[in-house]
């Protein structure tokens, strides 16, 4: 199993908008949407707590209290871990059925 890259994102943003386009799109003008598209996923978790993406997910920001925990690493009793937010991934079902091959993806990226 390998991970894609940005950069496999971003020639994969310039294959699809040229598509719909059917124009030309350079690297540098897909690096941008996609960066943009990146930002505008970033700034709603941000400012609304959460993002659902139908068909793919929901990302929702969790926050969870300060509090103590016993010292792992043994060297105090307790350590304090600061209030911190998370953010959560739960996959759709349709997600969920393109990972485990019960329906084709909808997007060719080749």
């Amino acid at each position: 199993m390998s991970n894609t890259t940005r950069s496999e994102m971003i020639r994969a943003t310039q294959r699809i908008v040229n598509n719909v386009a059917k124009g030309h799109v350079n690297l540098t003008d897909s690096a941008y949407i996609f960066d943009e598209v990146v930002a505008l996923i970033a700034a709603q978790l941000v400012e609304n707590g959460g993002l659902t993406l139908r068909n793919f997910g929901s990302f929702t920001v969790r926050e969870y209290e300060g509090r103590t925990a016993p010292d792992p690493q043994g060297r105090a009793e307790t350590v304090t871990i600061p209030a911190f937010k998370a953010i959560t991934f739960k996959s759709s079902g349709n997600l969920k059925d393109m990972v485990n091959g019960r329906i084709d993806t909808q997007v060719d990226a080749d």
